[in-house]
């Protein structure tokens, strides 16, 4: 569904994406509620109604940048699954570079980060040496 204005409706995973961009042009430390309303033209008091505040923003773009990490499929040789996941995680982290120390500062953990946690677990506790 598109706006009359012919730009998708405001949503979550919008202001996100466009935090994520913001982030990797100008830094993590550049990041404000009113850049990304402005990026999506719109007031920031509009993105309240997706994301609670910067803290929610932050945590919202390392769940969404480690969502990018490919999960190698069930089955998959433990060494060589922990060697795709990394080589993956490295490649997405060279595209955020932001993504990479945030992820090291933020306490909630959600389901992108679920994700690959579970199944790194799940690797690991299958391989053996």
């Amino acid at each position: 569904m598109r706006t009359p204005g012919g730009a998708a409706p405001l949503s979550r995973e919008r202001v996100l994406r466009a935090a994520v961009a913001l982030a990797d042009q100008s830094g993590i430390e550049s990041l404000t509620m009113r850049r990304p309303g402005q990026e999506l033209g719109v007031e920031a008091m509009s993105l309240y109604n997706h994301v609670a505040n910067k803290d929610d923003i932050l945590d919202g773009i390392v769940d969404l940048v480690v969502s990018d990490i490919d999960v190698p499929p069930t089955g998959t040789d433990w060494k060589t699954a922990m060697r795709q996941r990394a080589i993956s995680a490295h490649q997405v982290f060279l595209t955020h570079p932001s993504a990479a120390l945030l992820i090291m500062s933020r306490y909630t953990i959600g389901p992108g980060m679920t994700r690959c946690s579970r199944d790194a677990t799940r690797t690991s506790s299958s391989g053996s040496t």
